[in-house]
């Protein structure tokens, strides 16, 4: 069985099915909305475990209500998530993605804030 650390970035994803925005200055309606987990180093660990190999995520997220849905979706699906740190006042990435008929998609990113650079 394989055993994979992922490090990198762990993200909330909002995501809309909707017309994008014709106009800079207006208002959509969504057809469908739903909350992922995102970021690519959170989504290979995933994906590890969903291909039957363990997985641990080494990243950072805020110690606040995004963080910790973070951290709980990814421990749901099996990643091992005890070298995930949530900061304390810190914001977690989070996103919100606009997906349109086509698949056309329009995203606007918040990479978080205070996510301290320290290795440990």
């Amino acid at each position: 069985m394989a055993e994979v650390i992922c490090a990198g970035v762990a993200f909330l994803d909002y995501v809309f099915e909707a017309e994008p925005p014709a106009s800079n200055d207006s208002k959509i309606f969504a057809r469908n909305y739903q909350q992922f987990g995102g970021g690519m180093a959170a989504t290979a660990s995933v994906s590890v475990v969903r291909l039957g190999g363990k997985s641990a995520l080494w990243g950072r997220v805020g110690n606040d209500e995004a963080g910790e849905r973070i951290r709980a979706g990814l421990a749901r699906r099996g990643v091992q998530t005890e070298f995930l740190r949530q900061i304390d006042g810190a914001q977690s990435p989070v996103s919100s993605i606009v997906i349109g008929p086509q698949g056309v998609r329009q995203a606007v990113v918040f990479p978080g804030r205070n996510l301290d650079s320290d290795p440990d």
